[in-house]
């Protein structure tokens, strides 16, 4: 819909007729008006005015005060203008015809909280000998991201060996990598073995602590001894190093997706095996003062929702003892492949609602075991496969991994790690590190989003409306800030009223695609494109606002409300700046 549709009523009148043309305009003119108030709410901007710079704002009075301006001016037309044409410029509002949905936010009760690492990402264990440490943008990348952890880890951690330092003057046969190759695609699995050296080891780790990210480790699970029982040497030969350089390790995790290794490899490491090992992989960390306080989580398998061996795999799994061994549960989600994927599928309710299976489903998996444990997708991505070209890493992408991160908050999920931060269709970043749109939707996230999860009601049911609230960070907002993240995935804008704080100053983050709109590989922030600058990323610059919010069709963003006052959010920074100072 245009922002200003010229409208051109030609009324010409006739010397013995005016009267009944004028009284013609009046009854179509009213016509109007009770169609505005019969379908539309008090907050419909349904009116067409003379010189409105911002018809967003108008109200019904207002359409009745121009529609009967321009009956006025009718009527005092003489009748010695006969047949003179006469043009009126009028402008459309941007959203006629809009019902404005009025939004509630629960601020006296909190959901769950989620901590500033809530939003994490993942890479490959082949991909550890990029260089990262060598490029200042994408340390900026990074930087700019922190604080988070990493997952090194996936399919390729089960084919990692580490060569320690006292043999790293050398490279054997080291990491050797196609940066465009999916490692998740099954038939790139073959002859996939590689060494990590001391050497790519401390560099990839410098890269880390430089970006301020931590580190969840991902241990290979394909080392036996000859006895049958897991081999722990090379662990511990990597622990060893890492302890004496002080190469912080925060997580664990051992092997990757284990119910598929039937299917992938054909052989099968058995539910209580698993749980056997990571009582083990406990013991040698623990030996270690750096580690001993490190987690563990597991065991990441993948898609409970749907896949009854992962269902099977993870209640054996916690019922050998696990949930003893664990501090939290693992998982993998994908809602569909991509290489069959279509475009509607990246803006699809049905795949966004089909994630709260998942969550339901380990819950009461978890709760019936003595010590229920919270869960983190350790990976996780719109399609598995490497995503699909031209979409998910496109703007497309977004509606999936935004609605992600907010209905995750709201069923107390902990971490939500992203495959990948590089490779394939679904990476944050490009090989050459430059960033996809997501990348920008995680920064924005990064930056506003943090603490107690609030829930959200509608007053009108919209299916193609999703809404999540949280408190905003202190990173850029006082304590007691609220901040309202939405996906409008509907073909047509919507009007959003936060009547709940009149005529507070909102700042507006309003994402929408580059030139090529949901396919574009760019991203815009209230109407001007996100760029960089040679190293340099551009500045987040919120758009001020008052009165209800007008969004567009198939668009996402959020809305601050910073002197919302949520006792809630102070009460959380105020805890957290508490803890910092005891420390």
């Amino acid at each position: 819909m245009l922002d200003h549709l010229l409208l051109k009523v030609q009324l010409q009148f006739h010397q013995h007729c005016c009267y009944y043309s004028t009284l013609l305009l009046l009854l179509l003119l009213l016509l109007l008006l009770l169609l505005c108030y019969s379908y539309y709410s008090d907050h419909a901007n349904c009116c067409f005015v003379f010189d409105f710079q911002d018809s967003t704002s108008t109200t019904k009075m207002d359409c009745l005060k121009h529609l009967l301006l321009l009956a006025v001016y009718c009527c005092k037309l003489q009748t010695s203008h006969a047949n003179t044409v006469y043009i009126f410029n009028v402008d459309e509002p941007k959203a006629c015809g809009s019902v404005a949905n009025n939004i509630t936010i629960a601020v006296n009760s909190s959901i769950h909280e989620i901590d500033a690492k809530y939003l994490s990402v993942a890479l490959g264990s082949k991909r550890v000998g990029i260089n990262f440490l060598g490029s200042q943008k994408m340390i900026n990348l990074a930087a700019a991201l922190a604080p988070l952890e990493l997952r090194l880890g996936g399919t390729s951690a089960n084919f990692m060996t580490y060569y320690p330092a006292a043999s790293s003057h050398g490279t054997p046969n080291n990491c050797n990598i196609d940066e465009d190759v999916d490692e998740d695609d099954e038939s790139m699995l073959e002859d996939t073995a590689f060494y990590l050296t001391a050497y790519t080891w401390g560099s990839f780790t410098s890269f880390l602590k430089k970006a301020n990210w931590d580190l969840l480790f991902d241990v290979n699970n394909f080392k036996w001894t000859p006895s049958g029982t897991w081999d722990t040497t090379n662990l511990e030969q990597l622990l060893n190093d890492s302890s004496a350089k002080g190469i912080n390790i925060s997580h664990f995790q051992l092997g990757n997706e284990p119910n598929a290794y039937k299917g992938n490899f054909g052989f099968t490491i058995e539910s209580e095996t698993l749980a056997a090992n990571f009582k083990t992989l406990k013991a040698v960390i623990s030996k270690y003062p750096l580690y001993a306080s490190s987690k563990i989580c597991g065991p990441d398998v993948a898609n409970v929702e749907f896949t009854g061996n992962s269902v099977g795999y993870l209640t054996g799994f916690l019922n050998a003892g696990a949930y003893d061994v664990i501090d939290e549960i693992c998982l993998h989600h994908y809602y569909f492949g991509g290489r069959d994927a279509k475009l509607a599928d990246y803006l699809s309710t049905t795949h966004m609602d089909r994630l709260k299976l998942l969550y339901q489903a380990t819950t009461q998996i978890t709760n019936a075991t003595p010590r229920p444990r919270p869960v983190q997708l350790t990976e996780t991505a719109a399609s598995y496969g490497g995503g699909t070209v031209g979409m998910s890493d496109a703007y497309a992408g977004g509606f999936l991994w935004l609605d992600k991160l907010g209905l995750s908050a709201k069923m107390k999920a902990t971490r939500i790690f992203r495959q990948a931060l590089i490779g394939a269709s679904y990476g944050l970043v490009t090989s050459s590190f430059d960033p996809n749109p997501d990348y920008y939707l995680s920064l924005v996230f990064k930056t506003l989003v943090e603490g107690p999860v609030f829930d959200v009601t509608v007053g009108t049911k919209n299916d193609k409306l999703r809404l999540y609230a949280n408190c905003a960070s202190n990173r850029r907002y006082s304590p007691g800030a609220l901040v309202v993240y939405y996906l409008n995935v509907a073909d047509t804008d919507a009007v959003l009223s936060l009547s709940q704080f009149p005529d507070a100053n909102l700042d507006l983050y309003m994402l929408s695609g580059g030139d090529e709109g949901l396919l574009s590989r760019s991203v815009k922030l209230n109407g001007n494109k996100l760029v960089m600058t040679g190293n340099e990323l551009p500045a987040l610059t919120a758009k001020a606002h008052t009165g209800d919010v007008t969004v567009e069709a198939q668009t996402f963003g959020f809305i601050v409300v910073p002197t919302a006052g949520v006792e809630f959010c102070v009460n959380y920074f105020a805890k957290l700046d508490s803890s910092s100072q005891d420390k």
